[in-house]
Formats: C-alpha cells, structure tokens, sequence
C-alpha cells in the first residue's frame, strides 16, 4: 500500500525558514574570514530555500488536494533538490568570487538545479490521482 504524504504546510515553512538561516549563518562565517571580501552570490544564496520554499507551502496552502497527486513525492523531492543545487551554486560561486578565481563548472549546478525545479512543477500541480 502506498503511504499517503499529508505534511503539513506550516511544518515546510519552519523547514525552508531553517535552511535560509543556515545559509545566512554559513555566508556570515565564510565572510569573516573573506578579509573584508563579500559576495553578492554567497549573501543571497538563502533566497533560493526562502522563495522557493516560501512559493511550495503557499501552493499547499491554497490547493492542499495536490499532496496526494500522483507523483508529489517525486516532484517534491526533484524541487527541494533543485532548490539545494541552486543554493549550493550560488553559496560555492561565493566561494570562487572570494577567492578571486573562476570555475566552469559552477554554472552546472544552477542548470541542474533550475532543471529540477522547472520538472517538478508539472509533476507537483498536474498529475492527479487516478
């Protein structure tokens, strides 16, 4: 029998809300030993879990029919994986512009990560239980 995901909205928000804190938290620390060098990457990767997560609990809020969709779980899961890729991107793209170099392939992480979001939408509002 398949288990039913009935999580509360509420209970996301304080998930993502934690997840942004811990990017401020780990961009604040990073930024003390930058020797005064900030990046604009690195201080708004919290964004990503903050809006992105922010915009999934609204649509569970306002629409709770889709949590038994036929493939939420997946499309749950490719949404907050995207999310944490595109946190990471941008926190490790913080990196290399504090660092004063580059890397070809920090872009790979914001591709994946929109790739994943941009799936999960369709899987998350469309497909309904039969």
């Amino acid at each position: 029998m398949r288990q039913q995901y009935s999580r509360n909205p509420i209970s996301r928000i304080y998930g993502y809300a934690g997840a942004a804190a811990f990017c401020v938290f780990a961009s604040s620390v990073y930024s003390l030993y930058g020797h005064g060098v900030r990046s604009m990457h690195m201080d708004l990767a919290f964004l990503y879990p903050l809006a992105g997560g922010g915009a999934l609990a609204l649509a569970l809020f306002l629409k709770p029919a889709i949590v038994g969709g036929k493939f939420f779980r997946l499309g749950a899961n490719l949404y907050n994986s995207g999310l944490a890729a595109l946190a990471v991107g941008s926190f490790l793209q913080g990196v290399m512009d504090i660092a004063g170099t580059a890397s070809k392939y920090i872009i790979w992480f914001f591709v994946s990560g929109a790739c994943m979001v941009a799936a999960a939408i369709p899987a998350i509002l469309f497909f309904k239980n039969d």
